[in-house]
């Protein structure tokens, strides 16, 4: 499965289930859904240039979530907090397959 489609669909059950666990009330908890499905976007177009694009927004994804890595290892276990972790790591995880 191509890298982007698959963190794609991981970042959309990652929104769906924040967005769920905050009781539906968080509309920014779907935010890793919004991400996910620029991703599954550029994963169907394909190609050497969209991957670059979708490095790039992978980059701003960790970038804007990587906070969270260290407030969760502070032991904050808050849905937000879990969600943006699990955000920033996937994000880093494509950005290390497509730059290796």
């Amino acid at each position: 499965m191509e890298p982007s489609l698959f963190v794609g669909i991981a970042l959309g059950v990652v929104g769906l289930v924040g967005y769920l666990a905050t009781g539906r009330k968080s509309v920014t908890a779907l935010i890793p859904l919004f991400f996910g499905l620029i991703f599954v976007g550029l994963g169907l177009v394909g190609g050497s240039t969209v991957a670059y694009v979708a490095l790039g927004l992978a980059a701003v994804g960790f970038l804007g979530t990587a906070r969270s890595l260290a407030s969760l290892l502070k032991g904050e276990r808050g849905a937000a907090t879990v969600s943006k972790a699990c955000m920033a790591g996937l994000c880093l995880a494509f950005a290390l397959v497509e730059l290796l």
